[in-house]
């Protein structure tokens, strides 16, 4: 998953900032699973999506 998430960041971005790019992904998607399979929390794919909004208009501005 993590070559996954990496191969769909790296466009255009540098291989630096899509292995960062996609370690943050990554990590929100695999949270959001665990979150919500120990119900930790409320809605926790849709707090993943929102918070992944931010790195990826960071990405989107380089």
């Amino acid at each position: 998953m993590l070559d996954l998430f990496t191969r769909l960041a790296g466009g255009g971005i540098g291989p630096d900032a899509a292995d960062r790019l996609g370690r943050t992904l990554i990590l929100l998607h695999e949270g959001a699973l665990v979150a919500h399979g120990l119900k930790v929390f409320p809605g926790p794919v849709a707090h993943a999506r929102d918070e992944a909004a931010s790195p990826l208009a960071e990405a989107a501005e380089r």
